[in-house]
């Protein structure tokens, strides 16, 4: 059993996952992201569910950050050469440290400070990667990772929710969808995925024609042949990939966010690089170890 906690603005939702067999799953309303960027703050909300969950000491724990927890998203395309640092010589974990870097280099415009990136996906076109990635605040890293030491949980992972999401889909099961998620929209093809953080105030119209465009632009797509479903989270499981079991009586988003980040290992994205996908697990697992 693993244990699968997803935080966002106003609520966190705890997901209990056997393989991919969803077992529980409990709702509780959350004070405030802004508690992410206290580390004292943070560790007395995991003893607040260590208390309700005893059990939670003894399992793997993983943590998906919603986009109000200080997540950016964004996607540019970057030269297949400029990350053959060695030429034909160069090794995967080289390109995948290369991509990393790009994704540094590619901050969001307005953000300051220190960024850990997650890439969600890398897809070549002709003579240019396609790269989604995300961007959580370093420092929120490590308050996330020394709160878990102090309250004695097992932190396994962190990553986006919206990255659990992606990784739970079956492409093979739809042209292109956009999953308008509590905190963040997503769009998602056979090609890629892009995010969207929800401001507090919105069209959800002219968000679905800005990710639809985003999509033509990116990845070259002919959007007036091509079917755009929108999908929540009555209609969501049919898209899941084969396999999924929901034992919890839940239908929330975060069942299929923790199916898709505990299964993802074994569930295969088509796309480029190969071992590019989600570098934020790297960095995280390297401050671990320091």
């Amino acid at each position: 059993m693993a244990f699968v906690i997803c935080l966002g603005r106003k609520a966190i939702e705890l997901v209990g996952i056997d393989k991919n067999v969803v077992r529980s799953y409990h709702n509780y309303a959350f004070r405030q992201p802004e508690d992410l960027s206290s580390e004292e703050n943070f560790k007395s909300l995991l003893e607040e569910l260590k208390d309700a969950h005893p059990e939670l000491k003894d399992e793997a724990v993983y943590l998906l950050l919603h986009a109000g927890c200080g997540l950016q998203y964004k996607v540019f395309t970057v030269t297949q050469d400029s990350l053959m640092v060695s030429g034909s010589a160069t090794t995967a974990e080289q390109q995948a440290e290369a991509l990393l870097d790009a994704c540094i280099q590619r901050i969001p415009s307005g953000l300051t400070g220190t960024f850990v990136p997650a890439v969600f996906s890398d897809y070549l076109q002709e003579t240019d990667y396609v790269v989604s990635c995300a961007y959580l605040y370093e420092s929120m890293l490590n308050n996330i990772t020394a709160a878990f030491s102090a309250a004695e949980l097992n932190l396994f992972d962190v990553a986006p929710f919206s990255f659990g999401i992606f990784k739970s889909l079956d492409t093979e099961k739809f042209a292109q969808v956009i999953i308008d998620l509590p905190e963040e929209m997503l769009f998602v093809n056979n090609i890629g995925v892009i995010g969207w953080t929800k401001p507090e105030l919105f069209s959800k119209s002219l968000a679905n024609s800005f990710l639809i465009g985003e999509a033509h632009r990116h990845y070259g797509i002919d959007n007036s042949v091509v079917e755009t479903t929108i999908l929540s989270p009555g209609s969501f499981e049919r898209y899941v990939y084969d396999g999924f079991v929901n034992k919890s009586d839940s239908n929330s988003f975060a069942v299929y966010a923790a199916f898709g980040l505990i299964n993802g290992g074994s569930i295969r994205k088509e796309g480029g690089m190969k071992d590019a996908v989600n570098r934020l697990r790297q960095l995280f697992n390297k401050g671990k170890e320091e």
